[in-house]
């Protein structure tokens, strides 16, 4: 007889034993055993978008939102899940030099975003950043594209605004009436968001306070909010916490 032990990812653990069959392949045991430890949380996938999950940040943790399950999964498959903090990390200026433009790609935002946040981030919440394409305009009087980034600002249009100056950057998000309203040191601030406007070259949207849709030149302060996707098969505590977020196991 032979014993075999497997684990799975969830913790499940199952027992399997092996018998011998004889010359007329009758096996002398007619039974199997196996057991299983309970599940030691849930899948992300499992969560209804606009729940709040907690992943930890340097120190400290941070609440995001799930802001939708299988994002631009025409060009990224499925399997990829939005996060979005709840509060903006900071405040700045979309680019500090005015002259720079309004193209989000190697902007102030783009590059504190994808850069500085990511870098600062706690190995265990970095490494299960699924790195994603994101649409975007790379010239204010063209088209959209495509680039691959880690962490991200949404778009004008995936926060619900459907017409403007602007082209479209992705799918309006399922939460958005949620998301045009944030707080950073527990004032509602207006956020920057990675959409030029048309005209001039540097101008770029902003959801304001309010949550209405505006447009400021690019060397404004307003709230910078980070985004980006888990695999949504990353495991999560079944009990959520005090506030009802679900922390990341």
């Amino acid at each position: 007889m032979q014993e075999y032990t497997f684990e799975w990812p969830n913790g499940q653990i199952c027992n399997l034993r092996q018998f011998p069959y004889n010359s007329k392949k009758q096996c002398q045991t007619e039974y199997s055993v196996a057991s299983a430890t309970p599940i030691a949380g849930v899948f992300l996938k499992t969560f209804p978008e606009g729940t709040l999950v907690k992943l930890n940040e340097q120190s400290s943790d941070a609440n995001f939102y799930v802001s939708k399950h299988d994002y631009e999964s025409t060009s990224n498959g499925e399997g990829k899940t939005l996060l979005t903090r709840k509060d903006c990390y900071s405040t700045t200026a979309f680019n500090s030099d005015s002259s720079k433009g309004n193209i989000y790609t190697s902007s102030t935002i783009d590059t504190s975003l994808e850069n500085d946040y990511f870098l600062s981030l706690p190995e265990k919440t970095k490494s299960k950043i699924v790195p994603v394409k994101i649409v975007y305009t790379p010239s204010s009087s063209g088209g959209v594209s495509q680039v691959e980034r880690k962490v991200f600002a949404l778009s004008i249009y995936e926060l619900g605004t459907l017409s403007g100056s602007f082209n479209q950057e992705g799918e309006v998000l399922p939460i958005s009436d949620i998301l045009i309203h944030v707080y950073f040191n527990s004032e509602k601030v207006g956020q920057w968001t990675r959409t030029p406007a048309r005209y001039p070259n540097n101008v770029s949207w902003v959801v304001d306070a309010n949550g209405t849709p505006s447009w400021y030149t690019v060397n404004f302060v307003f709230g910078l909010r980070p985004n980006f996707c888990f695999s949504s098969d990353t495991l999560f505590n079944s009990v959520p916490n005090e506030d009802g977020s679900y922390s990341l196991l």
